[in-house]
Formats: C-alpha cells, sequence, structure tokens
C-alpha cells in the first residue's frame, strides 16, 4: 500500500530537468511571440501588400499562435509531469492536452 503512494507522487522526470526545459520554452515562446509581431507591424505596411506579404503574415500569425497556446501548454504538462505544481487540475489537464494532441494530428 505504502510503495503506490511513492509511486503515484513520484515525478516522470527530474525536477531540475523540468525546470530548466521550462525555462527555455519559455524563452522560445517569448521570441516567437516578439519576432512574429514585428513581421505582421512591418508586413501590414499598405507598401507592402502583395500576395507574398499576405502570405508571410498568415504564417507570422500561425506561428504566433503556437507561441501563444502551444508552448505555454506543452510548459505546463512538462511541470506537471515534474510534480512542479500540485493541484486537482492537472490531471484533468493534462488528459485534455494529450486529447487535443492526438485530435489535432488526426486525418480530416
Amino acid at each position: 500500500m505504502e510503495g503506490s503512494e511513492n509511486a503515484t507522487a513520484a515525478s516522470l522526470i527530474d525536477p531540475g530537468e523540468a525546470i530548466t526545459w521550462c525555462t527555455i520554452f519559455s524563452l522560445e515562446a517569448l521570441v516567437a511571440i516578439a519576432s512574429n509581431a514585428v513581421t505582421i507591424a512591418v508586413l501590414v505596411d499598405k507598401r507592402l501588400r502583395k500576395q507574398t506579404s499576405i502570405l508571410l503574415v498568415n504564417l507570422a500569425v500561425a506561428d504566433m499562435l503556437v507561441g501563444i497556446a502551444a508552448i505555454p501548454g506543452w510548459v505546463y504538462f512538462l511541470g506537471a509531469m515534474a510534480n512542479l505544481w500540485k493541484n486537482e487540475a492537472t490531471v484533468v489537464v493534462n488528459i485534455l492536452y494529450s486529447a487535443l494532441d492526438i485530435a489535432g494530428h488526426l486525418p480530416q
């Protein structure tokens, strides 16, 4: 009985390693958001409105959404696997994140 309690409390990743990866991914998200915001601001200029710049703006928006939603979700998931934060919502968020990750790769 006591062994099962220790098994559930054990983290899947070393907390020090998880903190390092969370920091790296957080910096990556900030760089993605800032650089794509600058790209959008530059390419929205009326003088640069061509088909190529519209494609680049769409790409920058998609990349910014990755920096806003996907990377922070992964940071939370890594921290939860390392038991960096503990609350009741962690299990629900892990299930939802995994389900969305799997659903995103299904053929349409």
